[in-house]
């Protein structure tokens, strides 16, 4: 079956896959736990939203599996189906709070552009936690289109060094493991004004938030990767709509406004096209607020 580019936006039928990596509410070795929220942490599927089975029961397949027929074009010639693009996102509670990677799932399905989802996700997990896990590659191998990669919040400034050289050994492993996908960097947010961890850091907001961006850009250029510039859409978001509430009550996780707004800005680099032309919004988010969101992340990545 051919393969849909990177960025596309196609009609297919979507997939939900199960896959049975590291066992839910795992941390593993040598994390820290600044992202962990209530212990709760796992590996998914991304679809959570859509009704995905647990992990462990059942794997569904589209329409082009064995014993269905390819369609045919004007000629009566046979058409190899497109496959939906597939996507794997590897973070921590930033990427599994709210479920981030079933509410790009469902953004796509309602675009009529589905994409295959499913995440990596452990409380506090390093890249070089990631890199350690040996369940990856054998997830990896599973075929992806894109890997998203999201690193602990505090890293890129706090252990730059550390940072990226687990950045250039997971794009390694990509690269065996997943050959062609192309690597996307989960640029995250600063913590908000006032927070304890700011003052620890001796910085400003705006002074965390360069430094994340700086450390994304700096990787992405080792590597190879595409920057997805989620923090700077957060810092922008603040700026151009300071009455909708990004942060949960911690001043570090996101809230649901947060989540989508970090969606619709992976939305806009993988698809290629702009989160404000999907009718699709959360249970909980207000038509309106999803609106103004969408807006700064097309304005951020230049959509």
């Amino acid at each position: 079956m051919a393969k849909a580019p990177f960025p596309s936006s196609i009609a297919a039928i979507g997939i939900a896959l199960q896959l049975g990596c590291a066992a839910p509410n795992q941390t593993l070795g040598g994390s820290s736990s600044d992202e962990a929220t209530g212990g709760s942490s796992d590996t998914t599927t991304g679809g959570s939203s859509t009704g995905t089975p647990p992990i462990g029961e059942s794997v569904s397949t589209d329409a082009t599996s064995e014993g269905t027929s390819s369609p045919a074009d004007s000629t009566g010639d046979t058409v190899d189906p497109v496959e939906p693009p597939r996507v794997l996102f590897i973070g921590n509670s930033y990427t599994f709070v709210n479920d981030l990677p079933g509410m790009f799932e469902s953004m796509t399905a309602a675009a009529q552009a589905p994409w295959v989802v499913a995440s990596i996700a452990n409380a506090g997990a390093t890249v070089a936690d990631h890199v350690v896990n040996a369940q990856l590659p054998s997830v990896l191998a599973e075929g992806w289109d894109v890997v998203v990669v999201q690193g602990q919040s505090v890293e890129p400034v706090v252990a730059y060094g550390a940072f990226e050289q687990g950045v250039v050994e997971l794009a390694a492993l990509i690269e065996a493991d997943s050959g062609g996908a192309d690597l996307v960097l989960f640029e995250t947010w600063a913590r908000q004004d006032g927070s304890p961890e700011l003052a620890k850091l001796g910085m400003t907001a705006a002074q965390m938030q360069q430094a994340l961006t700086d450390g994304y850009a700096a990787a992405a250029a080792v590597t190879g990767g595409i920057v997805a510039p989620v923090g700077q859409s957060w810092a922008n978001a603040l700026v151009e709509a300071p009455e909708l509430a990004l942060y949960a009550a911690d001043g570090s996780h996101p809230s649901l406004a947060g989540s989508f707004l970090a969606t619709s800005v992976f939305f806009a680099v993988l698809t290629g096209t702009r989160a404000s032309d999907s009718a699709w919004v959360p249970e909980g988010l207000l038509p309106e607020d999803a609106d103004r969101l969408e807006a700064v992340a097309d304005a951020t990545v230049g959509r």
